[in-house]
């Protein structure tokens, strides 16, 4: 793939996010670690989406 095909892809997945940027590696891992920790005990039985609202829910 060339680079303006990389931009392009960039683009169109760029204009179906609710938020500005793409959730970092860090964001993402932090998810389950929050999850499976004490702080988290509380949620139970959702789907939790990390997509920067790409998906719905």
């Amino acid at each position: 793939m060339d680079e303006a095909a990389v931009q392009g892809i960039r683009i169109r997945l760029d204009g179906l996010r609710m938020t500005k940027r793409s959730p970092r590696i860090a964001d993402i891992a932090a998810l389950p670690t929050f999850l499976a920790s004490d702080a988290g005990v509380a949620v139970t039985g959702t789907w939790v989406n990390a997509t920067a609202g790409m998906f719905p829910s």
